[in-house]
């Protein structure tokens, strides 16, 4: 036992090794509160990470593996936040929490990083880190509990020394009498093994980009940090092509080796390795071709790949390095010049810079008709592009006439069932519904109803949702008897491929019970609503603003049967929900839109 902390006498014992931090400021923990070590945080976008950290006391040595034990008090540890558990970390280097977004700093830090994201979807996932990669490289990617689930019980973490690490998690669900649910995962990665001065870090820190600030705890029960004698009876993985280990990658793996070895990277998500594995064929190329051969540009095109969502503005570097030996070596108008003008458009789209992405695209345009012709589908895919960009700045006209003529050109060049027609088809579609155009509409989910049954049959998924937007159109027309065999075809789909209790089967529900409301068929709309409702409770967990909406909707239901007491009892949950969601200082909204369909 390396130690054992408890936090059941008025002074910790070990308090010498345990520190509260607010971003770079540490704080030396004196007391406890009723037998456990309490940390109260507000986080929001800007705050910086609180957390409770256990520095090891110094030690040479170096066991099979070491085990951590985190025991919380019911409610302890909140999972409504974002969750940082950092381990192995290096003496003195306080957080190995690298600031987002980070390219990779080796020898800089040392450890692992495994964070808990809780999203309001209900999509939780667990993502594992080493903490000199930064964020590039996800070394274990995987799903928690779908909500409710509410706190963390326990957290138990073993690490071996072969390169194992074993991480158990207890969760309570919120159940009533109180239930858990427990997760494993195992991740394999030797490169900091355990022992030695290292220690533990638990941070917490709200969602990126949230707005509203999220107030939260830490209730620690029990703290054990334990060496033992036998590792995890795990399977080492095989070991990788030795040529093509981003330590011994050199000159006898040719860059095209490498290429596809940082590709491979690139689809197991591991950044890392293919940042190490493009960066070298890069080293080669220079090296034998020169700064400024194609060859090279395909290197940085690689790079900014990697970089592009961790780190756009490397990433737009890159893509411009690229572009320019490109011009450089084959003149204005060359096609590898018009395949990056458009990654270089495409990156801009994804940062909202449309100013900027759309004389790009235009000069991918021009080249490909100039180069390929008029009826290309090189040129459509440019035309659909463009029509994107207008229809995200409004300019309706221009971009419902690019669809169109990106359809057509698929049409002619393609044939009239091919799968890049049903895309054109799919995004022209969808142009009309948002602008409520629903004759042009329908005439469009019309043809995509017969174009996927020939393509993938009466089954997919994609046919129930074009019967789901036709029920829509004859929705908004009136037309409610063919908005209810339309929605009846959707929701036989759905539940056939997910089941009967996935989100989209909840979303047709209550497009249905909508539909029963404004015929005043007020029993077929609350057996239908009520079975949405079942649907987003599980989805989305009880407190969800998405429940709130759906029980608003069951009120104003009850309110027009004239049953007003029952119509109260679902308006005071609506209150219940948006008090927990909603932090006192928010200016009230208007209230949601009742009995609203959703595509």
């Amino acid at each position: 036992m390396v130690f054992q902390e408890s936090f059941d006498t008025s002074v910790i014992r070990h308090r010498d090794i345990f520190d509260t931090w607010t971003g770079s400021v540490r704080t030396v923990i004196d007391s406890v509160n009723k037998g456990h070590l309490a940390l109260e945080y507000e986080s929001h976008q800007q705050s910086p990470l609180t957390a409770i950290a256990c520095r090891l006391p110094a030690s040479d040595s170096s066991p099979e593996a070491r085990r951590y034990e985190l025991t919380f008090r019911p409610g302890g540890l909140q999972t409504s936040n974002s969750l940082f558990i950092s381990y192995e970390v290096s003496s003195g280097l306080g957080f190995c929490l690298p600031r987002l977004p980070s390219r990779p700093a080796p020898n800089t830090r040392s450890g692992y990083i495994v964070r808990l994201i809780r999203h309001g979807d209900g999509a939780n996932e667990i993502k594992w880190y080493r903490a000199d990669e930064g964020w590039i490289n996800e070394l274990l990617k995987d799903t928690l509990p779908c909500n409710p689930i509410t706190d963390i019980r326990k957290l138990n973490l073993v690490h071996d020394r072969s390169g194992w690490h074993r991480l158990t998690l207890e969760f309570d669900t919120g159940a009533r009498p109180s239930a858990s649910v427990r997760r494993t995962f195992d991740l394999w990665d030797p490169t900091y093994p355990p022992g030695r001065n290292r220690g533990m870090h638990v941070a917490v820190k709200g969602h990126l980009g949230g707005e509203i600030p999220s107030r939260g705890h830490i209730r620690l029960d029990r703290w054990v940090v334990e060496d033992l004698e036998e590792g995890l009876s795990i399977e080492i993985p095989p070991v990788v092509d030795p040529r093509l280990t981003p330590s011994a990658a050199g000159d006898s793996a040719s860059s095209e080796e490498l290429d596809s070895a940082g590709q491979a990277a690139v689809d197991r998500d591991n950044f890392a390795d293919a940042y190490r594995f493009f960066s070298r064929s890069l080293s080669i190329r220079k090296s034998v071709r020169g700064e400024t051969h194609p060859a090279v540009a395909a290197s940085y095109h690689h790079l900014a790949g990697i970089f592009a969502q961790k780190d756009p503005s490397e990433a737009e570097s890159l893509y411009l390095r690229a572009l320019r030996i490109l011009e450089a070596h084959h003149g204005p108008d060359h096609l590898s010049i018009a395949d990056a003008s458009r990654d270089l458009a495409y990156h801009y789209r994804m940062m909202d810079d449309l100013k900027r992405a759309e004389p790009h695209l235009r000069r991918s345009l021009n080249i490909r008709l100039k180069m390929l012709g008029k009826e290309n589908p090189d040129v459509a895919a440019d035309l659909s592009g463009l029509a994107e960009l207008y229809e995200a700045e409004n300019i309706m006209d221009k971009a419902e006439g690019m669809y169109l003529r990106a359809l057509a050109i698929r049409e002619r060049a393609l044939g009239p069932d091919h799968p890049q027609v049903l895309a054109s088809l799919t995004r022209i579609a969808d142009f009309y519904h948002k602008q409520n155009v629903w004759a042009q509409q329908e005439t469009h989910v019309i043809r995509l109803i017969s174009l996927i049954q020939k393509i993938h049959g009466p089954a997919h998924v994609g046919m129930g949702a074009a019967y789901h937007d036709l029920g829509m159109i004859y929705f908004k027309r009136g037309q409610y008897e063919a908005a209810e065999t339309s929605y009846a075809k959707a929701l036989a789909i759905y539940e056939g491929s997910y089941g009967a209790s996935h989100p989209m089967v909840g979303n047709i529900l209550n497009n249905l019970a909508a539909m029963y409301f404004y015929q005043k068929k007020y029993r077929s709309s609350e057996r239908t609503m009520k079975r949405g409702l079942k649907i987003m409770e599980k989805t989305y967990g009880r407190d969800s603003l998405v429940v709130a909406e759906a029980l608003e909707n069951l009120a104003d239901l009850y309110r027009a049967m004239n049953q007003p007491d029952t119509a109260r009892i679902y308006l005071q949950r609506v209150k219940a929900i948006e008090s927990k969601n909603r932090p006192p200082a928010t200016q009230p909204g208007s209230a949601p839109e009742t009995r609203r369909q959703t595509r």
